[in-house]
């Protein structure tokens, strides 16, 4: 818990919240806290930098492992990935978002 604190930029005063998000995904998740704190500890700076809420990160990572990919594997590793490949897309990667009705804005501030 307190990697996870550390990679969120969270104060110790945050850990019941944080600590409280983890048992809530436990209890809807097929795997248990430690695979989602694992998988989380692999996604948390790009999922920071994405502007994604810890919850929100958490959430991702439950459909993840509800869906049949192993949080703490190629669940965290796929979703790096996406929220990589997202922050930074090809003009191409962008156009055909765009042909989707799909609009990527920049989320990172100064």
């Amino acid at each position: 818990l307190l990697t996870n604190l550390r990679q969120y930029n969270l104060t110790v005063e945050e850990a019941a919240r944080l600590g409280d998000e983890f048992a809530e995904a436990a209890l809807i998740a097929r795997s248990e806290a430690g695979d989602l704190s694992e998988g989380f500890a692999s996604v948390a700076s790009t999922g920071r930098v994405a502007g994604l809420s810890t919850s929100q990160l958490l959430g991702m990572l439950v459909e993840l492992d509800n869906k049949g990919l192993d949080p703490a594997q190629e669940g965290a590793r796929g979703l790096r990935t996406v929220l990589a490949t997202l922050a930074d897309p090809s003009e191409k990667a962008t156009g055909v978002l765009e042909d989707l009705g799909i609009a990527l804005e920049d989320k990172v501030t100064g």
